[in-house]
């Protein structure tokens, strides 16, 4: 997974972007640049650009990114519990101790952000406001969202229903709507693939020999056409 653009924001809502090299505290080893870029690379009096300090950003986020991923397989984040477990990481440096090493469940996790709002043993405000922000974040549902080529799918897409339908997708993905959603747009359409019980592809295209001569073979377009013009025609696909 990647991060989202909420994720990016909440973030540097607390890094606080520096274009001159500083310590944030005099016993830093080293110093801090950007959005919280920090290492032997930072040397005194460095100053960079705010292109430069969104480079540095970008490839950070990348390293703590797969500090998370690292435990995608065993807990299927969605994306809200993804962004909230990068900033974590951004600011701590990984989530093994927030997960046990991956021995935590969810809630676990959850009940555990804000046990990490100190600083050699002082509790601080600014981290005691991150890791509930975090927090919440990380118990915020996520609402679906099946966009394909600027359409709603959702009215021939239901991701429970297309894993329960074919036991090699929830073998692969299980219940992640968002891997589920790629694989339907990927290759589900083009195969033909029902994915709600109220749209059946071969059954639509089989039903209307307009919607045949304008579309022929090409699968994807009636899946599409249902969304954006067929339902509201009340047209049939069962």
């Amino acid at each position: 997974m990647k991060t989202s653009t909420a994720g990016h924001n909440l973030i540097k809502s607390y890094e606080n972007c520096k274009l001159t090299a500083y310590k944030a505290t005099s016993s830093e080893k080293y110093y801090t640049i950007g959005w919280g870029h920090y290492g032997s690379d930072v040397k005194k009096g460095m100053k960079i650009t705010q292109a430069q300090a969104d480079a540095y950003f970008i490839n950070d986020l990348a390293k703590f990114e797969a500090k998370v991923n690292k435990y995608q397989a065993k807990y299927n984040f969605n994306q809200n519990q993804y962004d909230a477990l990068v900033s974590f990481a951004y600011n701590v440096g990984s989530i093994d101790g927030l997960t046990a090493n991956g021995t935590r469940t969810i809630a676990q996790i959850s009940a555990k952000f804000g046990s990490y709002n100190t600083q050699k043993g002082k509790v601080l405000a600014g981290l005691t406001k991150r890791r509930a922000a975090e927090k919440k974040l990380f118990n915020t549902a996520v609402k679906a969202s099946y966009i394909y080529e600027g359409v709603d799918m959702s009215l021939v897409f239901n991701a429970t229903y297309y894993a329960n339908r074919y036991a090699d997708l929830k073998a692969t993905y299980g219940t992640n709507a968002a891997q589920l959603f790629e694989h339907f747009k990927a290759y589900g359409m083009k195969e033909g693939r029902q994915a709600i019980d109220t749209f059946n592809v071969v059954t639509y295209k089989a039903r209307y020999a307009d919607l045949q001569k304008a579309f022929g073979n090409n699968l994807p377009e009636y899946y599409k056409h249902y969304c954006t013009y067929g339902h509201a025609e009340k047209r049939t696909a069962v």
